[in-house]
């Protein structure tokens, strides 16, 4: 018998192309499709959709299901950095008993008049110019430029860093989440300082773009102001808003302050109807966060 060539000799094989006579090639194997991998006993699509057709492949098991352990609800601190994290709107004289009852909120005046009424207060004053700051009677924590459509708030923005200095916080009040989320990118964009703060309505209603502005000040390091954070009396009366603070001592309006304070916002609430509310809250300092099925509800109102 012809032993063949080397290769063969040595492995019992052969894959000439061209084979010695009396050198028998060995039949190649059966191919199937490159690339593709099928059961060892399927050769082809056709085998394979047979197979399917009549259940003839092997089931595969299922993984068993995995038990997710829901995370209860978290106290969220009343205190963050240099800020308490619970703020009154304070506005006209009558509000100035209002405060004082109340330790440790933040302040929020838009009439530099009354400033020097808050002289225990942490206080945020509203200025419309660099050039108001000579009119406050006292030196507030954080002092903030309003801003509006018509007027060169950037110009203004710097006239402002210009006149101040530290530890006095510099942050803008702007009228809705689109024009705050616009004026921080605008500032980033040109280079210039950016606030400390910035304060815009928000409240669950709000329109979807404030979750942009929320990832955005939380990146930069800008705190966010929820003005107007109760919103308005059909928000309160939302069946949503009604069951998330069924079961806490202050009700809605405790239920409206955890959503803000889960954003990392500082909610500054209005009137008496809700100070006793928030000196509870300051007394604990904290505020229970909601739970997940109750925030999802509220997130859902987003306009």
């Amino acid at each position: 018998m012809f032993a063949g060539c080397a290769y063969r000799q040595r492995t019992g094989a052969c894959t000439c192309e061209n084979p010695p006579i009396g050198c028998v090639r060995d039949a190649p194997p059966p191919r199937r499709p490159a690339g593709l991998s099928f059961p060892s006993d399927i050769t082809s699509y056709a085998d394979l959709r047979a197979a399917s057709s009549v259940s003839q492949l092997p089931a595969r098991p299922m993984p068993p299901p995995r038990e997710v352990v829901q995370r209860g609800p978290q106290p969220l601190p009343l205190s963050a950095g240099h800020l308490p994290a619970l703020g009154l709107h304070v506005n006209t004289a009558s509000d100035t008993g209002l405060s004082r009852g109340v330790a440790g909120v933040l302040c929020y005046v838009e009439d530099g008049n009354l400033a020097e009424t808050y002289a225990d207060q942490e206080l945020a004053c509203v200025v419309n110019s660099a050039s108001d700051l000579t009119k406050l009677r006292r030196a507030p924590t954080a002092v903030l430029l309003r801003c509006v459509y018509t007027m060169t708030w950037e110009a203004e923005w710097t006239a402002l860093q210009l006149a101040i200095s530290p530890p006095l916080l510099a942050g803008l009040t702007l009228p809705n989440v689109a024009f705050a989320a616009d004026a921080l990118r605008r500032l980033a964009a040109t280079g210039a300082q950016r606030p400390a703060l910035v304060a815009v309505p928000l409240c669950p209603t709000s329109p979807a773009s404030y979750r942009a502005l929320v990832g955005l000040c939380r990146r930069t390091g800008v705190r966010l102001v929820a003005l107007h954070p109760l919103g308005d009396s059909a928000l309160r009366a939302h069946p949503a808003v009604v069951a998330a603070g069924a079961q806490r001592p202050g009700g809605v309006a405790e239920a409206l302050i955890a959503w803000s304070v889960g954003k990392g916002a500082i909610p500054i609430v209005h009137g008496d109807d809700v100070q006793s509310v928030v000196a509870a809250l300051m007394e604990k300092g904290y505020v229970m966060d909601l739970e997940s099925g109750d925030r999802a509800a509220l997130d859902s109102l987003a306009s």
